[in-house]
């Protein structure tokens, strides 16, 4: 007797994708451009089971009113999607602060109900003592930390980044995640860089971002082509980052191979 809880359950799907959230592989980070909270809650309706984390961008978290930021935080939460604030923010308050901010960012992440933090250091600075220092203290306050690696404004070598993510994921970070700039180069997937992390690591440990529009020179086109190579070498449960709102849905058609023959 066919299910009917989705359309057309006699057409199978791949058996190699995680559909059961919590997800310990194949997960899916939204990224949250300042959606307001009716437009969010509209299009998780659809796309909650296959969204298991929701990155709110950068410093936009700044700004919001802060009724209107922990309503955003609990719709995550009820949606079983672990929010969490962009990490130049994080960036941003240590070039003001110092060392000092780290515990004024702490607690507003506290007040505000964030249980996940992400750990980055786009733009080159930290020193590798306070980068560490962060994390673990971020660990030893309770909080799941994502460590990003990887340059916005020019690429690391190969090998500095299977470093850092050595450094990180043995310091204690969940997942490294590695920056989207960093994998697209000329027009193309960062072939030498993304075949070092499939060598050298457990791809349940890696969050691979995709680029998009605001790198100089990539399109659209180049996203989904990244998406689409991802999938390829990891195959359907490789973590992806940095998914718009709009693309979830797809992104999951993608996953379960049903966008070609």
């Amino acid at each position: 007797m066919l299910s009917n809880q989705f359309p057309f359950s006699f057409f199978k799907l791949t058996e190699d994708r995680s559909f059961k959230k919590p997800r310990a592989k194949g997960v899916t980070m939204m990224i949250d451009r300042g959606y307001p909270n009716s437009h969010l809650q509209d299009h998780l309706d659809l796309i909650a089971p296959y969204v298991d984390y929701g990155k709110i961008e950068t410093a936009t978290s700044r700004i919001y009113p802060s009724e209107y930021l922990k309503a955003k935080v609990a719709l995550y939460k009820k949606n079983d999607i672990s929010p969490f604030i962009g990490g130049v923010f994080l960036e941003k308050v240590f070039n003001q602060h110092r060392m000092d901010g780290l515990d004024l960012y702490l607690d507003e992440l506290q007040r505000f109900k964030f249980e996940v933090m992400e750990v980055s250091d786009n733009y080159g600075n930290m020193s590798k003592k306070d980068r560490l220092t962060i994390i673990r203290t971020c660990i030893k306050c309770g909080f799941e930390v994502l460590a990003e690696v990887g340059l916005k404004d020019a690429h690391e070598s190969v090998d500095k980044i299977v470093s850092l993510v050595h450094q990180d994921l043995e310091t204690g970070a969940k997942i490294v995640i590695i920056e989207g700039s960093e994998l697209f180069d000329e027009g193309q997937p960062n072939h030498a860089l993304i075949e070092a992390i499939h060598t050298n690591f457990d791809p349940n440990q890696i969050m691979f971002e995709l680029n998009g529009p605001w790198i100089p020179g990539v399109h659209l086109c180049d996203t989904y082509k990244l998406l689409v190579f991802l999938i390829d070498t990891f195959g359907p449960d490789v973590n992806i980052g940095n998914v718009d709102l709009k693309h979830v849905f797809e992104t999951e058609n993608d996953r379960l191979g049903l966008h070609t023959l």
